[in-house]
């Protein structure tokens, strides 16, 4: 009888073992997935930024735009369409899930752009002349300021790029489902 309740205790000890070995187990797999998420979120945040200014940049020459407005409306629309499109490819091709949540990052971002300007402003308000956060961060005053252009393409197209990927990679993702559920309407309930 002692050496079966020797062996229940001994029994009864692996097994808090095992649970603690488990939780361990859960909460490592809970960071490796946490890491991973983190690391896909930028790549996305790289191929938002980056491969839409290769996209950009490989289409923009072909114009010769000879005002600095018309310039900056076109690098607004092929900056809009080229994330859109790659947004919309990225994401039915490997179904990242981030990739729907870059926008965060680009307001952010803008946000910070907006808020430095803000700080500048008022500690140099006896130095510069007085823009809006509009004229600096939209380009619309590129034709008459380059710090204005240098902050609308640091911030400004940015953001753009930001929003529409995510944009795309949303509309991919309801498309799908929109055609999924036409297709299929047995499976969609």
């Amino acid at each position: 009888m002692a050496f079966r309740k020797q062996e229940l205790t001994k029994n009864s000890g692996r097994t808090s073992g095992r649970n603690i070995s488990e939780k361990m187990t859960i909460s490592s797999k809970r960071t490796v997935r946490g890491a991973y998420q983190a690391g896909l979120f930028l790549l996305n945040l790289l191929i938002a930024w980056v491969v839409t200014s290769v996209l950009v940049s490989g289409v923009e020459h072909f114009s010769r735009f000879s005002s600095a407005s018309l310039v900056t409306r076109q690098l607004i629309v092929l900056n809009s369409v080229a994330a859109l499109g790659l947004g919309f490819f990225v994401y039915p091709t490997w179904h990242w899930r981030p990739t729907q949540w870059i926008w965060i990052w680009g307001l952010l971002w803008f946000a910070y752009g907006a808020v430095r300007f803000w700080s500048g402003e008022r500690t140099f308000s006896v130095l510069q002349e007085h823009h809006s956060i509009f004229w600096e961060m939209s380009g619309a005053g590129c034709s008459f300021d380059t710090r204005s252009c240098t902050d609308w393409l640091l911030y400004g197209v940015i953001f753009l790029r930001s929003v529409f990927y995510s944009g795309g990679a949303i509309c991919s993702e309801l498309i799908t489902r929109w055609y999924l559920q036409k297709s299929f309407p047995a499976a969609a309930r």
